[in-house]
Order: structure tokens, then C-alpha cells, then sequence
């Protein structure tokens, strides 16, 4: 899985990417033998919120001085407001 963070700008050339999320049979194959079906279930959902989490803790670090960042929070705050949604 790619995830796109922004377009290739001037001062890039190319994308930026993030390493990719284990898929369900991956992380199941990193477990004990002996997990329950349900226990597999939680701690791989566990894993994917630690795992978003991380990567837009990340992105928000490597881009929260850059202005394209905060020109888009921006839009985004005001459309939220706008559309009731706050």
C-alpha cells in the first residue's frame, strides 16, 4: 500500500511515502500460535489506530511549518465551521 502524503513539488521531484500497514494475515503471522480468532481481531485493530496515529503524528511534524500545511488546515477549519461540522 502507497499513501500519497502530497504532489511532487519543485523542491521534491517525486512523492513522499510512508511504510506500508501490515495486512491482517501479516500480523497474524507475527503472533503466537496459540491467539484466538477474537484476541487476533482486537489486537490487529489495536494496531491499525497505533499505526494511523503514528504516521499523522509524523506527517504533522515533518509538515506543520511548511506553508502549503497550514493553508490547508486552514481551508479545512473554515469549511468545517461553515458546514456546521465543529
Amino acid at each position: 500500500m502507497l499513501i500519497l502524503l502530497r504532489p511532487p513539488g519543485p523542491d521534491t521531484g517525486e512523492f513522499l511515502t510512508q511504510p506500508p500497514m501490515m495486512s491482517m494475515k501479516q500480523f497474524i503471522a507475527a503472533q503466537d500460535e496459540n491467539i484466538t480468532d477474537s484476541e487476533a481481531n482486537k489486537r490487529y485493530t489495536e494496531y491499525r489506530a497505533e499505526f494511523r496515529r503514528q504516521q499523522i503524528n509524523e506527517f504533522f511534524t515533518q509538515h506543520k511549518d511548511e506553508e502549503w500545511y497550514g493553508v490547508n488546515v486552514c481551508l479545512a477549519a473554515n469549511s468545517s465551521l461553515l458546514l456546521g461540522k465543529y
